[in-house]
């Protein structure tokens, strides 16, 4: 839809085996951006729309202006200037941000399994992340120390993380969900 009224964003909905998709693209900063895609946001809900997607090629949602929410938006998929893809929760709204002109490919998997509340499925990697972290200070921790009883327990607790790390298989979310994975092309 872009008859003028929102003059910053456009959108459609799109069906696939009865899930209703909202887009909404936004096309130009505007001062009321921010309220312009709550009011689209909105109207896509009502029109049937069980999930909200935003796509941000500017970008032109200025995220480090404060913004605690971004009202029914569900995903927000941006471009950036930055070297870095990341993901990020703002209020209820899952925030991604791809690096621009065509170094990555983003696959944007979305699986409705019932109504309710979607979660992020970041399948495994911030457990996987904080593991290697913590492996990594006590490895440090167990080379700087003396033989005895404290390099002992943290050797013995390096072992336990790595054997966990070895064996981390994430679990698939019981509610609908969304995952979200980046490829180097």
């Amino acid at each position: 839809r872009n008859d003028a009224t929102l003059e910053a964003v456009s959108s459609t909905i799109r069906t696939y085996n009865d899930f209703k998709l909202g887009l909404i693209g936004v096309n130009d900063a505007a001062d009321n951006l921010l309220s312009q895609l709550a009011h689209e946001s909105v109207r896509l809900r009502a029109h049937g729309a069980g999930f909200i997607i935003v796509l941000d090629a500017g970008p032109y949602i200025d995220l480090a202006s404060n913004v605690k929410e971004l009202i029914g938006i569900d995903v927000l998929l941006r471009a950036s200037t930055s070297d870095q893809a990341s993901e990020k929760i703002v209020g209820q709204t899952l925030v991604l941000t791809i690096r621009p002109k065509g170094q990555h490919l983003g696959f944007l998997r979305i699986v409705p399994k019932s109504q309710g509340v979607w979660v992020y499925d970041d399948q495994g990697k911030t457990k996987k992340a904080s593991l290697q972290k913590r492996i990594s200070r006590l490895e440090k921790s167990v080379a700087r120390l003396e033989e005895g009883e404290a390099r002992n327990a943290r050797q013995a607790k390096l072992e336990e993380l790595q054997k966990e790390l070895k064996g981390l298989k994430p679990s698939v979310p019981t509610s609908s969900y969304v995952q979200w994975n980046v490829r180097d092309i």
